[in-house]
């Protein structure tokens, strides 16, 4: 189930993607960092809930890193490592399309993909040209294309 992440929880989501962004450093270092970033507090936190416990997280982000009019970016795609390749994040990334569709009226969802952009395609995104790690999912149908966002 979709929801929006409590603040006690906020550690443990950073936790889901340290193997991935923890860059060498130790936990307590990685932590100080995720609490500290920017970035993440820029966003806006969505988890999905497995049984009451939060499996997977991501953050969306709207008027910022060069994103057009009426589009959103999904960043810090994360599963818990002890839920992994069970579908979890797959939902939490479709659930928050629909949201974003659905409340906001998205024209266009962005990521930047740091895996297999496999795992993104057969969630309805695009590469946006060759080479890039930047994807789309386009919604509305007379959304056009321009600039690449800047990396998020």
């Amino acid at each position: 189930m979709l929801r929006q992440p409590q603040p006690e929880e906020m550690d443990r989501l950073y936790q889901m993607g340290y193997d991935a962004w923890g860059d060498g450093d130790d936990m307590a270092t990685h932590l100080r960092d995720c609490r500290t970033s920017e970035k993440y507090a820029s966003g806006e936190w969505f988890v999905w809930d497995h049984q009451g416990q939060a499996v997977a997280s991501l953050i969306v982000f709207h008027d910022r890193y060069r994103l057009p009019g009426g589009c959103y970016g999904i960043a810090a795609v994360a599963t818990d490592p002890d839920y992994r390749r069970q579908g979890y994040a797959s939902d939490l990334v479709n659930a928050v399309v629909a949201w974003l569709i659905e409340r906001n009226q998205a024209r266009a969802v962005y990521l930047h993909s740091d895996i297999d952009p496999l795992f993104y395609r057969r969630l309805g995104f695009e590469c946006v040209a060759t080479g890039s790690c930047c994807m789309v999912r386009i919604i509305h149908p007379d959304f056009s294309q321009g600039d690449i966002p800047d990396y998020f």
